[in-house]
């Protein structure tokens, strides 16, 4: 109350006329009296802090010369928030009386005020050691901590850190789940926060975390680039992402059992020195580049309760030599052994049933790889494996992608025969393969270019014929019809190279090395051929072309043709020995005109399979033939009779079933 009275006894006084401010000028300076500079700048010192100002001039001359101006000013700086409490609650109305009754009280009190701003200088000290407030005031970024000499404070709602500079070693203590943060980029960032402690991360050289830290948050201790050892308690359930980002000296790091559950993405990224890490089994989850760019890590045991590897976990880890896989995993991410260039071997367990594009692209020394139980090599999987001779590929293996094997070292290959595609490019620049060994049914399904730029590889198979070329394979010659890209082209036959009693027309070719379905028998192809008995046509084979069999004297026997669409006209024209003709094609819709004129002893027709017959399409095809009756699918027997008839085909037959 004391104080309070001053003040508006001062401020009282202050009101009053000018002759009460004149005598306490003089008195203030009994040697010189105030300049206008003096003057101007009391004024603006007044606008700044009036009541302050107030006090000033009601001061006896020893109290003026014992407290100046400034200090006082410096001390309302350091405390601003007490000295508006102090100032802005005066009674106005109650000391003004007691003012001009009591000149001499006036006086005293200057003595009483002097004593105040002792109090006030305590308050700040106070306010720095008590921890609480102290946190209040500390910001979240990284900006300005340490000039304000910020070396403890929160990083989670029960956690608490503290960096003791002297020996470079930061604490966090407390309980629960520690903060996760952004990436540090030099830049503030008012939306992002960034590890409080990240001003002295350079310096740090020990981390402690105490027991009841359950998690490590994302960055925490990014950019530690001195920081040499780590203690991790025993409550640790889960380590952020990036969490130890390029704390490029940290050399060996142990997990405890039955704690850790996860390891974020990025966790320990660049970290240079990291030789040895235990992971144990209760890790259930490895994020993806969790320790890429770990170039010292020699060894690394996945935990047993892992089920895949996530993409680049191990990319650039240049001195990895031992990897162990449980048979628990499944997948192997994309990129997640890229560019191990020490890995020499490798054993994928039978539960590995996929891998990543580039899982092990850039893996130069690596000799042997077993490949567990894999359905797809996917694209540059182990591309650039210059030290990979040779390979045994599970029979799961049924895919191989382009660029999968692209510049590896093979000598040899053997390609099972339950492959079902290989991929233009998929052994690109192998350039010691010398031998391939591949089931001849499976050419169809291979890319043009799979073998591409295998120098030594001659004589692959995939040395495609062009359209239009022609072939003698055997007896026969072969014209390509359809050079399809992916080795599924067509061919007819267009000749007799060697007349042969037994014909059989196969159902593929192999031209150059790669199979061709023959699907069509070319007009003149066996054209007055005397030597032909018997005729098996191809299960390809869908048009018979106008007069292929024309003339064939000494044909006694057709059959097969399963997948004949067309016979065209006079296809078996003046075969006078034919007997018998019964193929058994479902598919067989037209019978060309003429068909089977002149056959003598050609008494039955036997197509008991078809169902595509029309009116049309039967017309004169038994014209000038002996044909008398044709044999066809019992539910066909009353449509077709209406097609067979005299009006039709020139003759009357009997249609029977």
């Amino acid at each position: 109350m004391k104080h309070l009275k001053v003040t508006s006894v001062l401020l009282s006084v202050a009101m009053c006329a000018s002759i009460m401010l004149t005598p306490v000028a003089v008195m203030a300076d009994d040697t010189t009296a105030p300049s206008e500079a003096q003057t101007t700048e009391a004024a603006e010192k007044e606008t700044e802090a009036p009541k302050k100002e107030t006090e000033a001039p009601k001061k006896e001359t020893e109290a003026t010369e014992k407290q100046e101006p400034t200090e006082a000013e410096e001390k309302e700086t350091e405390a601003p928030e007490k000295e508006t409490e102090a100032t802005e609650e005066p009674k106005e109305t109650e000391p003004a009386e007691e003012t001009e009754k009591e000149p001499e009280a006036t006086e005293k009190q200057p003595e009483e005020t002097e004593k105040e701003p002792e109090a006030t200088e305590k308050q700040p000290e106070e306010t720095e050691k008590d921890p609480e407030e102290a946190e209040g005031e500390l910001p979240e970024t990284v900006v300005g901590n340490k000039a304000k000499g910020a070396f403890a404070g929160k990083c989670g709602n029960n956690l608490i850190w503290s960096y003791d500079e002297s020996s470079n070693t930061l604490k966090i203590t407390g309980s629960g789940n520690m903060t996760s943060y952004y990436h540090f980029d030099g830049t503030n960032n008012e939306n992002k926060v960034f590890a409080p402690w990240t001003i002295h991360a350079s310096g740090i050289k020990t981390i402690v975390i105490g027991e009841n830290v359950t998690s490590i948050g994302s960055y925490a201790f990014e950019g530690c680039t001195s920081l040499t050892s780590v203690s991790l308690p025993s409550t640790l359930n889960g380590i952020g992402s990036y969490a130890f980002l390029e704390c490029t000296k940290l050399a060996s790091l142990t997990i405890k059992d039955k704690s850790v559950t996860a390891i974020g993405a990025g966790s320990f990224m660049n970290c240079k020195s990291l030789a040895s890490i235990y992971l144990p089994d209760s890790i259930k989850s490895i994020g993806a580049s969790a320790f890429s760019g770990c170039t010292s890590l020699s060894s690394v045991k996945i935990p047993a309760a892992v089920t895949a590897i996530a993409g680049e976990c191990f990319t650039g880890c240049t001195s990895l030599t031992s990897v162990t896989i449980h048979n628990k995993v499944t997948a192997v991410g994309a990129g997640a052994f890229m560019g191990c260039t020490s890995l020499a071997t490798i054993t994928l367990p039978t539960s590995v049933t996929a891998l990543g594009v580039r899982a092990f692209s850039g893996c130069s020394s690596l000799t042997d790889i077993g490949l567990g139980a894999v359905k797809t090599i996917r694209e540059c999987t182990f591309e650039y494996c210059t030290s990979l001779a040779n390979i045994t590929f599970p029979y799961t293996v049924t895919t191989i992608e382009a660029y999968a094997f692209n510049g590896c070292g093979f000598v040899t290959l053997n390609i099972p025969y339950t492959m079902k595609s290989l991929a233009e490019y998929s052994f690109n620049g192998c350039t010691k393969l010398t031998d391939v060994k591949i089931d001849q049914s499976l050419y169809a399904n291979y890319g043009e270019k799979a073998f591409k730029n295998c120098s030594h590889y001659v004589n692959h198979p995939l040395e495609y014929a062009t359209l239009g070329e022609k072939a003698t394979v055997g007896d026969y010659q072969y014209k390509v019809t359809n050079a399809a890209k992916n080795g599924t082209g067509t061919c007819m036959l267009i000749a007799v190279a060697n007349p042969v009693a037994a014909v059989v027309i196969p159902n593929y070719v192999k031209i150059k090395d790669c199979t061709y379905k023959v699907t069509r028998i070319y007009s003149t192809s066996f054209q007055k051929n005397t030597t032909m008995t018997s005729l098996v046509i191809g299960g390809n084979v869908k048009t018979i072309d106008a007069s292929a069999f024309l003339g064939c004297s000494s044909l006694v026997k057709v059959s097969g043709g399963a997948n004949v669409q067309t016979i065209g006209n006079k296809a078996f024209t003046n075969c006078f020995a034919l007997k018998t003709f019964s193929i058994g094609s479902s598919s067989l819709k037209k019978i060309g005109n003429y068909a089977f004129y002149g056959d003598k002893v050609l008494t039955v027709l036997y197509i008991q399979k078809t169902t595509k017959l029309t009116k049309a399409n039967v017309k004169k095809s038994l014209k000038g033939s002996y044909v008398k009756t044709v044999k066809v699918k019992k539910s066909k027997v009353s449509a077709y009779k209406k097609y067979f008839t005299k009006a039709n085909c020139g003759k009357k037959v009997s249609v029977k079933k």
